[in-house]
């Protein structure tokens, strides 16, 4: 009887023993290689994130009386009965946080689901399917802000991120784990992205930014 010899090349080992534990950027990194390349794919609008252009001043007071009370430091996020833990899902990734903490109201968390859900259904069909958007902030305390101050001038005091219902969604960084993606690909899926919030915008379910200096859509829940 004849034995069969099965060889795993580390580059194997290192993708499943990296699933659910590393970074997005880190696990991208590795499995890099083994992702197929196409070709740039045309889209029709593609200004979508110039639409984005709500004024903080117009919705912070109202972001306030919706929201939460402000949080001071990380042990009232984690008990706090109106936050709701956010983790990966299968339309975006929850970035390492470093001045935020993975929590949003019932209302803020379905109305980043509802964005998901708007943006897996946009690519569904073309050879993008199956990436994912990276939300690098969500709900922020007083404490978490004095230091994002410290290294981030632009960083606002009484920020839409204190009340539960604001995420960041960056838009030059997105997962795909079948295909290699480039920039022609990113701006793609950014503007498709896009496309979603601003209709959400149009219907009044939310305020959007583009931040340029940031390089996200900050989304805050109406």
């Amino acid at each position: 009887m004849k034995k069969k010899i099965i060889i795993i090349s580390s580059n194997v080992i290192l993708i499943f023993l990296c699933v659910g534990f590393c970074k997005p950027h880190l696990f991208n990194k590795i499995i890099t290689p083994f992702k197929k390349n196409i070709e740039c794919l045309e889209f029709k609008e593609k200004n979508n994130s110039l639409n984005l252009k709500d004024g903080l001043k117009g919705y912070i007071k109202f972001a306030s009386r919706n929201g939460i009370s402000k949080c001071s430091d990380k042990n009232e996020v984690l008990n706090n009965s109106e936050l709701i833990k956010i983790t990966n899902s299968d339309f975006f990734i929850i970035d390492n946080l470093t001045h935020s903490y993975p929590y949003l109201t019932e209302d803020g968390e379905n109305l980043l689901n509802n964005i998901g859900e708007g943006f897996n259904s946009k690519i569904a069909n073309s050879d993008l399917k199956h990436s994912k958007f990276i939300v690098t902030s969500l709900t922020r305390t007083t404490e978490s802000i004095k230091r994002l101050s410290e290294i981030n001038g632009n960083a606002v005091k009484d920020s839409p991120h204190l009340y539960g219902e604001c995420f960041d969604i960056s838009y030059i960084r997105f997962s795909n784990l079948f295909v290699k993606l480039k920039p022609c690909h990113i701006e793609y899926l950014k503007e498709t992205l896009a496309g979603v919030i601003y209709e959400l915008n149009k219907n009044k379910e939310c305020w959007a930014i583009t931040e340029n200096k940031q390089h996200c859509f900050h989304v805050v829940g109406r």
